[in-house]
């Protein structure tokens, strides 16, 4: 009987072993496709909120600031924005774009070229590191 226990405890432990589940991304057409869609909303995210904070300082700080169609809340308890992040911010947006671009290109079947928007990616990544290192918001 104890061994029947012991048996039952191992399998049931092996049973019940957790396996990450990816959260789906609707509308793409594979893993590949959701990777490069959750990495370039990911810098797309902290790009945004760089930006956001170079605009409210460069006007003061009012409650809030327009750009891209959007509105955004200015928090006036911010320090200026970094003269020198700038370059390390239009590097970003830069490198959004093409990510983007190969991503859409890649999502409609124009092309299957991973290896391209894998590379994209990776500079995008790099350059939003860049980008939050310099500004000093990687803390």
């Amino acid at each position: 009987m104890k061994l029947y226990v012991v048996m039952l405890a191992i399998l049931l432990a092996v049973g019940c072993t957790k396996n990450p589940v990816a959260a789906p991304v609707p509308g793409t057409i594979n893993t590949f496709d959701a990777f490069a869609a959750r990495s370039i909303g990911d810098a797309q995210a902290a790009i945004i909120g760089v930006k956001t904070w170079e605009i409210c300082s460069d006007k003061g700080f009012p409650p809030t600031v327009t750009f891209d169609g959007q509105t955004f809340a200015c928090d006036a308890s911010q320090t200026p924005f970094p003269a020198a992040g700038r370059k390390y911010l239009f590097l970003a947006e830069n490198l959004y774009n093409t990510a983007l671009a190969a991503a859409q290109s890649y999502h409609a079947g124009v092309t299957s070229d991973t290896t391209a928007l894998s590379q994209a990616i990776t500079q995008l990544g790099i350059a939003v590191g860049d980008m939050l290192t310099n500004t000093g918001r990687s803390k």
